[in-house]
């Protein structure tokens, strides 16, 4: 699972870009929901 999060977290790294960083934070959003459930 830290595995899993530290990989998502280098693609995140590599997006500059606003669009990028809004696909990030909605994703990030998605995951966690997924997660508490």
């Amino acid at each position: 699972m830290i595995l899993f999060f530290m990989s998502l977290y280098s693609i995140f790294k590599q997006a500059h870009t606003p669009v990028d960083h809004g696909y990030k934070v909605s994703f990030i959003y998605i995951l966690s929901d997924i997660i508490t459930q």
